[in-house]
């Protein structure tokens, strides 16, 4: 018997004992069942495309690494590079004693012996330096010295590894007099010598990068 007003594709009724048992209709019960998941491809799909934006993610966070590391290096370099020229400009133009126009330039014996720089006291002194790891005048490592001839708090110091592979390098020439930018050789001299400090760095897979280099031109004014 089904319900007057009843859709019969709901439910159907029955009285027993005096109680009405409602039946559920058996079309409802095969009704298809919504799905609720992914299938394979789409969680492949997913899945790709999630590696892909975590490569370029990556890629992106290294380049940026390497941009920040080597501005340090660069800010560092050129600290060390102006600092080195500071103290070649410090000096005299020529060795007591000797004249404005000797060669080589070159320092001598006594000054080499004495080790590191702490007995340089002209200009043509400094020609040849090659120094790695860069020091102080006093052979200090960069990163360590206080500029008096010892060395700063442990704290205050940069890493040990950091100036790894780094050179310090001083090349001092005599240059013509009618255009600076040209350097003479052998026994050639003039009233002005160009001065050229660079700070190097060796690379992982061989060769050398410059990270600063400075240059300045100096000159001899006689005085009557």
């Amino acid at each position: 018997m089904t319900l007057e007003g009843t859709s019969p594709c709901l439910f159907s009724s029955a009285s027993r004992g005096g109680v009405r048992l409602m039946h559920r209709d058996h079309r409802e019960q095969h009704r298809p069942l919504r799905r609720a998941g992914f299938t394979l491809v789409e969680v492949s799909v997913a899945m790709t495309l999630m590696a892909v934006a975590g490569s370029t993610l990556l890629v992106g966070l290294a380049t940026t690494t390497d941009t920040v590391e080597e501005s340090v290096d660069v800010a560092a370099a050129r600290g060390l590079a102006q600092q080195l020229m500071d103290e070649v400009l410090g000096m005299r133009y020529m060795e007591a004693g000797a004249g404005p126009y000797d060669t080589p330039l070159c320092p001598g014996s006594s000054e080499v012996s004495a080790g590191a720089r702490r007995q340089f006291d002209d200009i043509d002194d400094y020609n040849g330096v090659r120094t790695s790891p860069p020091t102080d005048r006093w052979g200090i490592a960069s990163g360590t010295d206080d500029g008096m001839q010892s060395t700063r708090p442990t704290a205050l110091r940069a890493p040990t590894a950091f100036f790894s592979g780094w050179q310090q390098q001083v090349d001092v020439q005599y240059v013509n007099e009618s255009n600076l930018s040209q350097t003479l050789s052998g026994s050639s001299t003039s009233n002005y010598r160009v001065i050229h400090v660079r700070i190097t760095t060796t690379l992982a897979g061989g060769g050398t990068k410059e990270l600063a280099h400075l240059s300045r031109i100096v000159a001899y004014v006689p005085v009557n």
